[in-house]
């Protein structure tokens, strides 16, 4: 640390070090107050699901029935974010109902499809598409943001999954 400049190297280190210990308690200022306010976010996802027995959803030891709210339907607990996504496409494969996630009936959804690609069922409405340069140099993929009913995106991806 010696050496030419040694007195501004040493400046930059002790106002970076300092400038990054107040972003930090700012970080965790914020966090508390907000639980302190709305309390700590709960880690699930609630679900509505139809024409599932409960054996089907306790195959999943990370699906727990809340509620039953009609002869074949119940009210889940479900883990959020990617394991949500992953158990969600397991029940659907199963033949599971979504009829709401998190008292939504309408979800948005992406997907990674050919540019010429169009949804022909007319069960989803596209807001928009952007061209995808992640996997190679030319936008052979699209990106595509749709907005669909819960239950049509469950029955859609059953039909990806026999077509693929």
């Amino acid at each position: 640390m010696l050496g030419a400049r040694w007195l501004r190297k040493w400046e930059r280190k002790l106002f970076l070090t300092a400038d990054y210990t107040i972003a930090a308690l700012y970080c965790e200022f914020i966090e508390k107050m907000t639980h302190i306010t709305y309390g700590a976010e709960r880690s699930v996802t609630y679900a509505w699901l139809d024409t599932t027995s409960a054996s089907v959803t306790n195959q999943s030891a990370q699906v727990k029935l809340i509620r039953q709210v009609g002869a074949t339907a119940w009210i889940t607990e479900i883990p959020r974010y990617q394991e949500f996504r992953t158990i969600a496409l397991s029940l659907a494969s199963q033949g599971v109902h979504f009829v709401e996630i998190a008292g939504n009936s309408q979800i948005l959804t992406s997907l990674l499809a050919p540019r010429d690609w169009r949804n022909e069922h007319g069960d989803a409405q596209q807001l928009f598409s952007i061209p995808s340069f992640d996997r190679s140099e030319t936008a052979e993929d699209c990106n595509a943001l749709r907005c669909a009913s819960v239950i049509s995106c469950a029955e859609r991806n059953r039909g990806w999954q026999r077509d693929a």
